[in-house]
């Protein structure tokens, strides 16, 4: 029995749904507590970080919310009602071929925060019920457009009717839907028609595995496992003294130098001296004095 609490930084493949792979990773590892941080549609592939463990998918809430990688390919001259290549798909005829330099600049405009209208058949729930439940009774329903953030949009290759283009962006961003807006700002139409996720927070596409790797892992010298430290590493963290320790065992909060300059409502790790992950605190600045208070605790 292998000690739970860990990532695993999945290679999700086409054709899987991320609640399939889950269980997948549930079967391997025999752990039930298990979840992913961030859903990757069926038809796309790349980066799926999975929780294994209690402790783990209490952390969700603070990893799945990381910036996400993406290598989108659309296709212009086309639109569907899904916006991919797994709906209805209508041929345009456009009157004018955009140019790189057009693709260029419109891409540009995706970044910064944005409204966007999420795809018809997604998963997002209005008056209670999935979207895609409406679209596959053909049910119009005005769908509100929701505020995302776009770090970048970068185009990578441009060969019409192809376009290639990395997009970094927060969670809850539809990447069809920027391949569906791009076509309308193109005036030709366009879908996605394949997707990889190659990054969300701290886990790469370089150091991902595959399903059938991980049902190997015994027999690999390769580290698959994602420790809790190394998930959210970009969280600072404090390593308080015994008597402290004992506070946040009980979920006490306990006031703290600020050496390090912490600002009021920062998340940070509580280690123990090993340099486990002991708590998750948040900080509290109130008259001067630095509060940590214990939002989740593993001991």
């Amino acid at each position: 029995m292998i000690k739970t609490n860990f990532f695993i930084n999945l290679l999700k493949p086409a054709g899987m749904t991320s609640h399939d792979a889950v269980n997948c990773v549930r079967k391997i590892f025999s752990e039930k507590k298990t979840g992913h941080l961030g859903t990757l549609d069926p038809g796309a592939v790349g980066v799926l970080p999975i929780a294994v463990g209690s402790h783990a998918t209490r952390l969700i809430e603070y990893l799945q919310a990381k910036i996400k990688g993406y290598r989108a390919e659309f296709t212009l001259g086309q639109i569907s009602d899904t916006d991919d290549l797994y709906g209805n798909i209508t041929e345009v005829n456009p009157q004018i071929i955009p140019t790189e330099e057009d693709v260029k600049t419109a891409l540009k405009e995706f970044e910064g925060e944005i409204l966007q209208t999420p795809p018809a058949s997604s998963a997002i729930q209005i008056n209670g019920v999935r979207l895609y439940k409406y679209f596959r009774k053909g049910i119009d329903i005005e769908i509100p457009k929701r505020k995302i953030k776009i770090y970048s949009a970068k185009l990578v290759k441009y060969n019409y009717p192809k376009v290639i283009a990395d997009i970094e962006c927060q969670e809850g961003t539809y990447i069809r839907s920027i391949a569906s807006d791009l076509g309308k700002k193109l005036n030709c139409g366009g879908l996605m028609s394949f997707l990889v996720r190659y990054k969300s927070g701290q886990f790469h596409i370089s150091n991902a595995f595959s399903i059938e790797e991980l049902k190997l892992y015994s027999k690999t010298d390769k580290k698959i496992f994602v420790t809790i430290s190394e998930a959210m590493a970009d969280y600072p963290d404090i390593m308080p003294n015994e008597q402290i320790i004992e506070k946040v065992k009980n979920g006490n909060e306990f006031f703290w130098k600020n050496e390090e300059n912490f600002v009021n409502d920062q998340l940070l790790k509580i280690l123990n001296q090993d340099r486990e992950v002991i708590a998750i605190g948040k900080v509290s600045i109130e008259d001067e004095k630095t509060k940590i208070k214990c939002e989740k605790v593993f001991l």
